[in-house]
């Protein structure tokens, strides 16, 4: 498995731990290629990630680190286990 496999795993198995910053690529990648969510951007800072009925807004962070700030990952770990909840529910 190379570097950047190893880093996706590391932040994907971390994604619901709020004490792991996140970098904004990773978190973009984890929400549309592992849960499927589609990216769209709106005004300014603000990225709207939809999957269905699913809907949730993260913004975009500025500056050199660009780590995801708490309100956004609190949205997307919300609504994936809503997600998550209504595939168990289905199955």
């Amino acid at each position: 498995m190379g570097k950047g496999k190893k880093v996706i795993a590391y932040y994907y198995e971390n994604f619901k731990r709020l004490g792991v910053p996140i970098p904004w690529r990773y978190y973009t990648y984890i929400l549309t290629r592992e849960y499927g969510f589609e990216m769209s951007s709106g005004s300014g800072a603000q990225v709207a990630f939809t999957r269905g009925e699913i809907r949730f807004i993260a913004h975009r962070p500025h500056g050199r680190d660009m780590i995801v700030d708490m309100t956004s990952r609190k949205n997307a770990i919300r609504e994936i286990s809503k997600l998550e909840a209504s595939d168990e529910g289905s199955a």
